[in-house]
């Protein structure tokens, strides 16, 4: 499973400061935050409505409309893009998914 992959590769690295990751294809698209010292600083937001899904480094003051929320650290998203569908990966205790 891609997560396991991302998890596993945050796990190779030193944790210096933070990571945030987003990759995109034609079938799926991946954003995974990773546990880190400064989260208010690593922190990603998301913001959905019937049409449309925005990811950023942070609530967008122009979009005051859309409902934004923070991911939580070491989560990872995985959206279809066939289905639309949207999986959340919340990392457990201990850093285990």
């Amino acid at each position: 499973k891609l997560s396991k992959a991302i998890r596993r590769n945050f796990k190779k690295y030193k944790k210096i400061t933070g990571t945030n990751i987003i990759l995109t294809s034609n079938k799926k698209t991946v954003i995974a935050t990773r546990e880190n010292k400064f989260p208010r600083y690593y922190q990603m937001s998301m913001a959905q409505n019937e049409s449309l899904r925005i990811f950023s480094s942070e609530p967008l003051p122009n979009m005051p409309q859309m409902s934004w929320q923070p991911l939580e650290m070491g989560e990872i998203i995985e959206i279809n893009h066939k289905r639309g569908a949207l999986k959340r990966h919340k990392l457990k205790s201990k850093g285990k998914l």
